[in-house]
């Protein structure tokens, strides 16, 4: 492995056993500044679709953009606008996701060298 150089993504993975769902985490590093948000929502609908499993994102929803409790969650294909606040990851209460409604997303392309070039 070399962290030395500025070009290589590294990522590493963990499981966290007192979570009642989203447990499993991947944390990648070094990508692009540019359009993070966008390869954040790429990479979970991915996943998703991929291995039929629910993945979620931190969301700045537009019409709340201080309200820091918002997430995306994707589901077969779908997406939908969720609030994590009585949460373990939120406030450590241990609660589950809430999912508030579907929602209309833009899901980005990316090439082979992490460059948005598309939307969906």
């Amino acid at each position: 492995m070399d962290t030395e150089n500025d070009k290589h993504i590294f990522f590493n993975t963990s499981f966290d056993h007192s979570k009642k769902e989203f447990a499993f985490v991947i944390s990648i590093y070094r990508t692009p500044k540019e359009n993070a948000i966008e390869r954040q929502m790429y990479l979970s609908k991915k996943i998703s679709d991929y291995f039929n499993t629910r993945t979620i994102v931190p969301f700045k929803n537009p019409e709340e953009p201080n309200d820091p409790y918002y997430d995306i969650i994707f589901e077969n294909g779908k997406a939908f606008l969720s609030d994590d606040l009585d949460t373990s990851f939120a406030d450590g209460s241990g609660g589950l996701v809430k999912i508030i409604s579907e929602y209309k997303l833009t899901i980005y392309n990316f090439d082979n060298l992490a460059r948005l070039y598309e939307s969906q």
